[in-house]
């Protein structure tokens, strides 16, 4: 497998709409280290395919709210063929949103896993954080066996997701998430899951 490492900071994309095609999520990992792997600035869609992201870790200063340990987006973010983990989005004295991802608008995940990653905040103040996978400030969409498994926030809701709009499960599998409060899914408005999903 071929390891992109980031030294400087996040790879910024300040397009309204892009897409990052990989050879495959087991042949292509996008590193973080001691940053945030992508921060999308438009006000479109980030897509990501095939490819995987890991290691990512947004901790800002005293105060600051730390959105995105992986992925930040201002706009909509889909993960086709991604696999999404060991990202961490940690605050101190303010609100944390999304370990793995956080976008201003939807997040759309299809054949992807969303895996260990954390959001921690030391801020009572954060009831309307958390999401240690996902945090989407509106609907949020996971289907087509993906996996979201093992993400957690200390405070907040949503150790695997957290939605401010609904969620919306089809074929896939929601497991071994903690937080305060919906270990594995918190949603503002409606939660949908067939029965052909595991949660």
């Amino acid at each position: 497998m071929k390891r992109l490492k980031r030294f400087a900071g996040a790879i910024l994309f300040p397009q309204a709409d892009i897409t990052v095609n990989g050879p495959g999520k087991t042949a292509l990992t996008v590193s973080g280290g001691d940053n945030r792997v992508f921060r999308h600035s438009g006000s479109g869609t980030l897509t990501l395919k095939n490819l995987s992201v890991a290691n990512g870790y947004y901790h800002p200063s005293v105060g600051v709210h730390a959105y995105g340990g992986c992925i930040n987006s201002n706009g909509k973010v889909t993960l086709d063929h991604v696999s999404l983990h060991a990202c961490r989005a940690a605050s101190v004295q303010a609100a944390v949103r999304g370990g793995g991802v956080y976008a201003r608008d939807n997040v759309y995940v299809k054949y992807s896993e969303v895996s260990d990653n954390t959001a921690t905040s030391s801020s009572s103040a954060n009831s309307n954080g958390g999401g240690g996978g996902i945090f989407g400030l509106k609907d949020v969409t996971i289907e087509n066996g993906s996996t979201v498994s093992g993400n957690s926030a200390t405070t907040g809701a949503g150790g695997g997701v957290h939605a401010f709009g609904s969620v919306l499960v089809i074929g896939s599998t929601i497991s071994g998430n903690t937080a305060m409060r919906g270990g594995g899914l918190y949603a503002r408005n409606l939660l949908t899951s067939p029965s052909n999903t595991t949660v």
